[in-house]
Parts: structure tokens; C-alpha cells; sequence
């Protein structure tokens, strides 16, 4: 008897356990597709973690996972169809693009997108419902480009990937401000990394002779156009993004990532316990090691969890306008990637970094 009273009681306390759905939107096929796969990896396991602590605000998580294929498009009808079935939550998109069409879906619906990777600064200064975790491409941008300023280089090939323009057109922008425009003597765009574009960037690299390329693209892509430069003799300086030099990078490229110059807003040299446990946790249930969205996406969801609990809100109860002014209310965070704060607007601040790429690891060069 007294077995079946605790029986009939566990089956109440669970069956009355709230649950809040919330949406993750990444690109988990097609072009990019390693990133979104990451991300939605590092995610599930935040909510493995938060429910196995009682919820946020007194709910289970339940986590609804979608794939915008990298098309703006199916973003665009993907975050639609989230915010007319009552979603409070979308984390997501791992790109700029995808972001600004979901954005534009959602309009002024009640629901408040949470991006780990998007860092376009078209997405800065503006009051809506979007909140990312890492700073826009600006800072990153001209950090790198006062070094190749102060290291002589002025004469610049760019060479970017069209399909996440919203990021790509703004670093540009920021990066040629302060090496000046006629640093830049030649620009390639492409939407696929495909035989004729790379015969293009072999063709316009030997005719212009630049003293330095910035490539702003996946790290998959950029590995498959740094091997091809340097196995055609081309040992020019090679400027990225911090988001183009990720683990896909240097797996791919090898030894032809060496010296490749970047900015980043993580300390690569920090290793603290809690990152340590969750590198663990990670291998364990995916049998391979985290990338650095999968901390984004982690830091993306205890953000919310973080800012709801502290300001004692009930995820169910709270308004998507409370759950956002929440966030904004605590403003620094301590978490797997580090300390940064979220401003009014919902934008992350953070330092910016210089690295090298030496032997397959990342060397500080200055911050």
C-alpha cells in the first residue's frame, strides 16, 4: 500500500509539471548545415541540464527543432508558422540572413528570437524582439583591419560568399573604413563554392597580384579556398572572421590554415571547469568534440533560464515583452564562453581579440 501512495504521488507531481515549448531554428541540411548540427547539439544538452534542475520558472522545456535548410525563404515561413502556434521563444538562426527573414516574419508578434551566431550589424540598435549573444561583426571587423593597416597591407582581394550577405557586406564596410577604399583592389562573390568560382579566384588572384586576401565565408569554404590558393603558389597574408575560423577550418585545411589572421570575441586561452564538464558531456553523447557555436547555443538558453529565475518569473505566466525586459535587467553574464553584458537594445558587448592561426591552434596576438 505504502508503495502504491508514493507511486500515486510521484504520478502527480509529474503529471502537474508545467512545460513551455520552445523552437530552435538552424540550418541542419545543406550549405552550413555543421554549424546548425552543432548548435542544436549544444542546445539539447542545456535543456537535458535545465530540466534535470526543476525547468525554468517552474516549467519543463520542451524543445522543438527545425531546419531552415540555409534559405532565407523557408526561415521566413518557418518563424511564421512558430509565432502563430503561441511559441514564446525561437533560439536561432546560426546565420545573419536566416535571422533578418525570420525577423521579418515575427514582426510584432509576441515572441522573442534568442541568436548564438548571428552578427550582422543590421541587426544593431534596434528596439524589437531579437537578443544575441555575441557582438556584431563591427569591432571584429576593424580590429582586423588597424592591424593589416599597421602591417602594410594595401593592396586587398576580397572574396566573399553571397548567400549570408547581411554579415559579409557589413564587415566589408566596417574593414575598408579603416584601411581605406582603395585598399581594396578587387571583390569576388559567389553563392557556391563551386569549379568556375574557384577558377575565378585562381585566375583574378594571378592578374591582380594582391598583397593579402579577406575571405569572409563558412569555415568549410575557406579551408577549400585556402588550400587551393596555396597549393597554386599563392602565400599571401589570408584576413577572415572570427566566424570562418571555427574547428571545420583547420580539420579541413590543415597545415594551409597556418598564419591565417583573425578577430574573435572569446578568450581562446581561458579553460575553466565549467566549460571543461560540458566538452565532457558533449563527446560523451555525441562521440565528438563541441564547436564553438555548440557553447553559443548552450549560453543562448541559460541566458533565459539565468534572467527569468533571477527576476522570479514564471516562463508560462511572463509576457514575452517581461521575459525580454528580464534579460535586459541582469545584463552581465558568466557563462561557458565567457563574460559579456546584453544593452538596452539587446545587442552582446564584448572584448575583441587578435589571433593567428600557428600549428593548428589559435595564438593571441593582442587585445
Amino acid at each position: 500500500m505504502r508503495f502504491i501512495n508514493l507511486l500515486i504521488i510521484f504520478v502527480f507531481l509529474f503529471c502537474s509539471c508545467r512545460e513551455e515549448k520552445i523552437a530552435f531554428v538552424g540550418t541542419l541540411s545543406g550549405t552550413g548545415s555543421k554549424t546548425g548540427l552543432y548548435a542544436k547539439n549544444g542546445l539539447e544538452i542545456a535543456v537535458d541540464e535545465i530540466n534535470t534542475s526543476g525547468g525554468i520558472g517552474g516549467s519543463k522545456i520542451v524543445l522543438d527543432i527545425f531546419d531552415d535548410k540555409n534559405n532565407p525563404s523557408i526561415a521566413e515561413g518557418i518563424d511564421y508558422g512558430i509565432a502563430i502556434k503561441n511559441y514564446k521563444i525561437i533560439i536561432g538562426h546560426n546565420t545573419s540572413e536566416m535571422s533578418k527573414a525570420g525577423l521579418k516574419a515575427i514582426g510584432n508578434k509576441q515572441i522573442l528570437m534568442i541568436s548564438p551566431y548571428s552578427a550582422s550589424d543590421s541587426l544593431s540598435g534596434l528596439n524589437d524582439n531579437f537578443i544575441r549573444i555575441i557582438p556584431a561583426s563591427r569591432s571584429q571587423a576593424e580590429f582586423t583591419a588597424r592591424f593589416a593597416k599597421r602591417s602594410g597591407y594595401n593592396r586587398i582581394y576580397v572574396i566573399y560568399d553571397k548567400t549570408n550577405a547581411a554579415y559579409s557586406s557589413t564587415f566589408i564596410k566596417y574593414f575598408s573604413d579603416e584601411t581605406g577604399a582603395s585598399s581594396i583592389i578587387h571583390k569576388t562573390f559567389f553563392e557556391s563554392a563551386d569549379e568556375n568560382t574557384l577558377t575565378e579566384i585562381l585566375y583574378r588572384s594571378s592578374i591582380i597580384n594582391p598583397d593579402s586576401f579577406l575571405i569572409l565565408t563558412s569555415g568549410q569554404t575557406l579551408a577549400v579556398i585556402c588550400q587551393l590558393l596555396r597549393k597554386n603558389g599563392f602565400r599571401q597574408q589570408i584576413f577572415t572572421s572570427g566566424a570562418a575560423a571555427n574547428e571545420e577550418l583547420i580539420e579541413n585545411a590543415g597545415k594551409h590554415s597556418e598564419g591565417i589572421i583573425f578577430s574573435h570575441f572569446i578568450n581562446f586561452n581561458i579553460d575553466s571547469q565549467q566549460s571543461n564538464v560540458f566538452k565532457e558531456k558533449y563527446l560523451s553523447k555525441f562521440g565528438e568534440e563541441p564547436s564553438l557555436v555548440s557553447l553559443l547555443a548552450y549560453d543562448s538558453i541559460m541566458i533565459l533560464k539565468q534572467s527569468i529565475e533571477e527576476n522570479e518569473l514564471s516562463i508560462e505566466d511572463a509576457s514575452v515583452d517581461e521575459i525580454k525586459e528580464s534579460i535586459i535587467r541582469k545584463k552581465n553574464f558568466s557563462l561557458l564562453t565567457g563574460s559579456f553584458s546584453i544593452n538596452l537594445n539587446g545587442d552582446a558587448e564584448r572584448k575583441t581579440y587578435l589571433y593567428r592561426i600557428s600549428k593548428g591552434k589559435y595564438v593571441l596576438i593582442e587585445n
